[in-house]
């Protein structure tokens, strides 16, 4: 390639590697507009915003676009199509639907037109894997490709494109083989949604198809239909449905799964707790907060996959005897990070949906002790504890976890409970404030630069981007999906604007029109 590689060491501090070499300018011509007038499409989705932001999309690209809110109304719809010898070309199917799911209804949909041309499915799903881990238990699938939310219209449009000219999907990436659960399909049944968030990203990215259920019936629904789909199962211990134990009771009544590994994890760390999963049928148990080397470890070992490793299971948080004048607000920032995987990147995002959850359970918890329902305030406060542990909040999963006791005691005076209440109510504020200093840390290490790292003033860097600014307000007032992107590439520059995570986390919640209003304030303010 006509370069150079160079190399400096020294003993005892390191070894620097670097190479130069030369490359040629690459020409990229602008990308064409896809047209795809003529072509008639219908948007199969339960979530009307969803279907919304689609059809606006596919007008634009000069489509005919109609919508349907359910698998139900896209079979009528699709009927009433053919009898107006007007059918559709395209069906952008939702993959997770109530009452009829995508693949039902693709499959009932291919079955009505049997004697006539079938119109090409494309599924939706917000997690790819789970479309190319169900379709290899399917001899002939019923869709000609998927896509993963949320998309864009460039990809839309082409996955439409490449649907029509019949170029076919690849349902069998090229594995991740370096990742240790490359390869396996694991089912994760959480309740907590912050905390299916956290265990999905971990797991996906050391390789893994994860499939989420939200409580154990549907985690029980989901191994019974599916025999030889899931590696294993990792089961939340306390669910409002459905415990991790008694759902591992069903799963083992089925003799088919009874070597099925199941490993249950739990925010609770003693010894009883361990006796309690092993009785009710599984295999092992590790403990909320989530450490993905012990967690690594214990999967690796119940699936037959041994690692060569001595590090022994982490230290669990003791309530018992631990006042919270003696533990710190929050641990480490780098070992809050290790159990993030070290993906910096991605604590930054996800410690932005902290505050709001917490403060969700908290309103939740308010609300339990109003009407005297302790056995809802426990199972809050055994929430609290679980997300607060994950997020090395130790003082606040201290406290939650000894009103989760309380609440199950039921002895004490309602005074103590208010005092509680306010209690918990400040550390979840003091936790949030520190955790967004963690994230804001993070994030401005992510984008450090050769000393560049110290942000601009808010005034002055929104003058530097009013274009970009301007595009992002277009693609906003649009319900146009590029807007997602379009707010990560602005990061570097707008992060330390005070209206920032209010900014991302509209956005990424789909909030398009009050990400317009904040977006109008951020640009106002610099006049």
């Amino acid at each position: 390639m006509g370069g150079q590689l160079q190399v400096t060491s020294q003993v005892g501090i390191g070894s620097r590697f670097w190479f130069d070499v030369t490359f040629p300018i690459m020409v990229v011509g602008e990308s064409q507009q896809i047209d795809l007038s003529g072509y008639r499409v219908l948007v199969v989705d339960d979530n009307q915003l969803t279907a919304e932001i689609l059809h606006k999309i596919l007008t634009g690209l000069g489509c005919e676009v109609e919508i349907a809110l359910g698998g139900y109304s896209a079979l009528t719809q699709s009927a009433l199509a053919d009898e107006a010898l007007r059918p559709f070309d395209v069906i952008l199917m939702d993959w997770r639907m109530p009452e009829l799911d995508g693949l039902q209804t693709a499959e009932m949909l291919r079955e009505s037109h049997s004697n006539n041309r079938t119109p090409l499915v494309v599924m939706l799903t917000a997690y790819g894997h789970e479309v190319i881990a169900e379709s290899q238990q399917i001899k002939d699938v019923p869709f000609v490709n998927f896509l993963t939310k949320p998309v864009t219209s460039q990809v839309l449009a082409e996955t439409i494109v490449n649907a029509i000219q019949g170029k076919p999907m690849d349902t069998h990436p090229k594995p991740r083989s370096q990742r240790l659960l490359a390869g396996l399909t694991i089912l994760v049944v959480e309740d907590n949604q912050l905390n299916r968030q956290v265990i999905d990203e971990l797991l996906s990215y050391e390789g893994a198809s994860v499939i989420l259920a939200e409580g154990g019936v549907s985690g029980v629904d989901l191994v019974l239909e599916n025999e030889n789909l899931f590696d294993i199962v990792i089961m939340d211990m306390q669910m409002p449905d459905m415990d991790g134990l008694e759902a591992t009771r069903r799963i083992r009544s089925d003799e088919r799964f009874a070597t099925l590994p199941i490993l249950a994890m739990t925010a609770n760390a003693s010894q009883s707790d361990r006796q309690d999963c092993l009785d009710a049928g599984m295999n092992d148990h590790v403990s909320k907060p989530i450490d993905m080397p012990l967690l690594l470890r214990s999967i690796l070992q119940l699936v037959g996959r041994e690692v060569a490793t001595t590090q022994q299971y982490a230290e669990y948080y003791s309530t018992a005897t631990v006042s919270l004048e003696d533990e710190p607000l929050l641990d480490n920032i780098d070992l809050i990070l290790q159990r993030f995987g070290g993906n910096e990147s991605f604590f930054h995002k996800i410690a932005q949906n902290f505050s709001p959850e917490m403060n969700k359970q908290l309103a939740q918890l308010t609300q339990a002790t109003r009407v005297a329902d302790y056995e809802k305030a426990a199972a809050v406060s055994h929430a609290i504890k679980g997300v607060a542990s994950s997020f090395g909040a130790r003082r606040l999963a201290t406290y939650s976890a000894y009103l989760e006791q309380q609440f199950k005691q039921k002895s004490f005076e309602q005074v103590e409970v208010e005092h509680w209440v306010d209690k918990l109510a400040v550390l979840i504020q003091q936790s949030s404030q520190q955790i967004a200093t963690y994230g804001e840390s993070t994030e401005a290490s992510i984008f450090a630069n050769d000393g560049t790292n110290q942000l601009s003033q808010p005034a002055t860097t929104v003058q530097n981007i009013k274009l970009e600014l301007n595009t992002l307000m277009t693609l906003l007032a649009e319900n146009n999906l590029e807007a997602i992107t379009r707010v990560d590439q602005l990061a570097p520059s707008l992060s330390g604007h005070p209206q920032w995570s209010v900014l991302y986390t509209q956005v990424q919640a789909l909030e398009f029109a009050q990400a317009l209003d904040t977006l109008h304030i951020i640009v106002l303010e610099d006049k």
